[in-house]
């Protein structure tokens, strides 16, 4: 493994592929930050004169082609992709305590091609599907109808493979193209339900008829198809994911219904590079499987799989494949990121952890890693990727770009329903139902109302019956994985703290792990000892289970939990008076929107969430209706009602008495 190479880039803290602009700025940042009549630490004169150096030569294009000259190939010419690193922080703080540093790495093709999603690769495919005893009924024929519609779409280059296990295994179509495809479908309607399950079973069957069929020209998959768990070949399975990724193998599964090891299956599948996926009801199965045959022989410019090198001082915490085929990954090495598609781009977050940096200057090596990139067809090619970081102190806040709050927010996302599955394995009930209440919160502040009323649901049935539902844990996990939130928000912290969660983030951290609010725009300080003590009155935003409210600020973008209580009022604090509204709007320029001092109230009566303005001064408006003072007026999940001249949408959600009393089948 090489050393780490210092470049006139890296002192600006930018790629070999900045723009004239993004130059500008980065010496202006580093010239403002290392200047010597700002800054008399040790060394950051010299950093000062390197900053100087690196933008006379950088900003100069002459200059710039002959110096790129010099540098070693961090992209060959000829390599089948690129490599594009977005950092959530331009500059290091120099820190006592360890903090979070987020880098998204996305691969695209040299010449993006949007017509290139017309064109298709051929397939090596095998077809593993699992005709246990549970699978009997709807499950067998919906899986016989998916694997003859399959095999109807093969094309004259396309090999196929179909394997049905049980506690034994038999092929049923070995190798197959387009013109013997339809000798098969009497043996495919003959598959009959019964037996156990042991999957290692089925997967060495699939895995031996790819091999007698490999090719580096063609998509080389395995998709198992499986409704239940197997025992005691857990280990032989994961071995055999692991010799298949050695072997450029990658290894999709489809779990069917509730009862299936999905930690297990997505294991497996990590482990090549791909993901596992949930299919409920038999009748999505056909439209589902025919699309993953389409993505697997769309176009791709190559797999790629990284080998890393050492981490001093560094730790890599978390790996989390954002598109396509998004899901966390396994933090190891070599580490299987997936394929390019030649008409989109792979992206992947990392996060690393990093010790104190006190009394440290320069650079910060986070990673140093090859990348080998096998294409369709020819040799592999390979790269060079270092990741690393300028120590500074930015001069006001960093905002991170939105590539990366998106990509942190679908992080968060897992964590907090992996967080809420352990509590409830552990049985700490209360903590399960907090993390998926702040799951909740999450998905409402960013529109997506279907999922979170999923997430709402959990809730209640946890508290009832001290246990996920029968599909429960799945759905929420699956639906939450390649979700990518249009809007996110941050909750604001100072206006109503969360006192359950006393969890601590490290610096640098964009959102809480264990309650998932944004922290990079929350406020450290109260704004005033009364904001503080209608805080205190107003408690934590979620504590009933059958409750979800919150408040976005919209031109501010903040969202702010809400007391569940039967009654909040809402208005803006002045010293001395005599009654404090339970949410203060003061910090979102109330008193200059007119905001009255108790303004309106929220009130919780028969489930239904009602308004009521206390007769302001400015009044109160519904989706810009005014409505009359002294007078509830119900309210509807995602209304805008504006106090005086502040907007502010209202999210929630409230159980009904039928929800809380249905008892799925467990």
């Amino acid at each position: 493994m090489s050393q780490t190479l210092t470049t006139l880039y890296s002192i600006l803290g930018i790629s070999r592929t900045a723009s004239t602009e993004e130059i500008r700025r980065a010496y202006h940042h580093a010239a403002r930050h290392y200047h010597p009549d700002v800054n008399t630490r040790p060394g950051e004169t010299e950093l000062f004169l390197q900053a100087q150096q690196a933008y006379e030569i950088l900003s100069d294009p002459q200059k710039r082609a002959a110096y790129d000259a010099t540098l070693p190939a961090m992209e060959p010419s000829d390599s089948p992709v690129r490599v594009r690193t977005t950092y959530s922080r331009t500059f290091l703080p120099v820190l006592d305590a360890p903090q979070l540093v987020y880098a998204l790495l996305e691969f695209t093709p040299p010449l993006p091609d949007s017509r290139a999603s017309a064109s298709r690769t051929a397939l090596n495919l095998a077809l593993v599907l699992d005709h246990s005893t549970s699978m009997q009924g709807a499950r067998i024929q919906a899986v016989k109808a998916a694997a003859l519609e399959l095999i109807g779409q093969l094309s004259p280059q396309d090999i196929l493979s179909v394997i049905v296990f049980n506690d034994r295994a038999e092929t049923l179509l070995s190798g197959a193209v387009q013109a013997e495809s339809k000798d098969i479908a009497a043996r495919i309607n003959h598959i009959e339900a019964g037996g156990g399950t042991e999957i290692y079973r089925g997967l060495a069957a699939g895995y031996a008829e790819l091999r007698r069929h490999l090719s580096p020209e063609r998509v080389n998959h395995l998709i198992l198809l499986t409704d239940g768990r197997t025992y005691g070949d857990e280990a032989a399975c994961l071995e055999l994911a692991e010799q298949a990724a050695r072997t450029g193998v990658g290894i999709s599964g489809i779990g069917f219904g509730s009862e299936w090891n999905d930690i297990f299956l997505d294991e497996l599948c990590a482990r090549t590079g791909c993901s596992a996926d949930f299919i409920l009801h038999p009748s999505s199965l056909k439209g589902y499987l025919a699309k993953k045959f389409k993505d697997l022989s769309l176009d791709n410019a190559g797999r790629v799989e990284l080998t890393l090198g050492p981490l001093p001082d560094v730790e890599l915490t978390a790996v989390q494949r954002i598109c396509p085929d998004p899901g966390p990954l396994p933090v190891n090495s070599p580490l299987t990121l997936g394929r390019v598609p030649r008409a989109g781009k792979l992206s992947v977050l990392f996060e690393f952890k990093l010790q104190p940096l006190h009394g440290m200057t320069g650079q910060v090596h986070l990673l140093s890693a090859s990348a080998s990139i096998q294409p369709p067809s020819g040799q592999a090619a390979s790269l060079w990727i270092e990741l690393e970081r300028p120590l500074g102190e930015s001069d006001q806040p960093e905002h991170p770009p939105q590539e990366i709050l998106q990509a942190v927010s679908q992080l968060t996302m897992h964590r907090l329903q992996e967080q809420a599955r352990r509590s409830v394995a552990e049985g700490d009930i209360s903590a399960g139902t907090r993390h998926l209440q702040a799951l909740a919160t999450h998905l409402l502040a960013g529109g997506a109302q279907s999922l979170a009323d999923d997430v709402f649901r959990e809730t209640v049935h946890l508290q009832k019956y001290r246990d996920y539902s029968q599909t429960g844990a799945k759905q929420i996990k699956y639906g939450t994985r390649a979700l990518i939130l249009p809007s996110i928000p941050s909750l604001d912290q100072d206006a109503v703290p969360l006192p359950e969660c006393q969890h601590q983030e490290p610096a640098g951290a964009l959102f809480c792990s264990s309650c998932g609010i944004r922290l990079d725009q929350v406020r450290q300080q109260p704004s005033s000892e009364n904001t503080a003590a209608a805080a205190e009155q107003s408690g934590h935003a979620l504590d009933s289970p059958d409750l979800f409210i919150a408040l976005k600020m919209i031109e501010a973008d903040v969202v702010l939990p809400v007391a569940g209580q039967s009654e909040i009022t809402l208005g803006r604090i002045s010293e001395g008076q005599p009654f404090i509204p339970d949410i203060d709007l003061g910090p979102y320029r109330a008193f200059e929107a007119g905001v009255s001092r108790l303004h309106a109230a929220l009130q919780i009566e028969d489930q239904k969430l009602y308004i009521v303005d206390l007769g302001s001064a400015n009044g109160t408006r519904i989706n810009d209706k005014k409505i009359k003072p002294h007078q509830p007026h119900p309210l509807h999940n995602g209304d805008v009602c504006t106090f005086g001249r502040l907007k502010v949408q209202i999210l929630f959600q409230l159980s009904t008495q039928n929800e809380a009393q249905q008892c799925p089948s467990h």
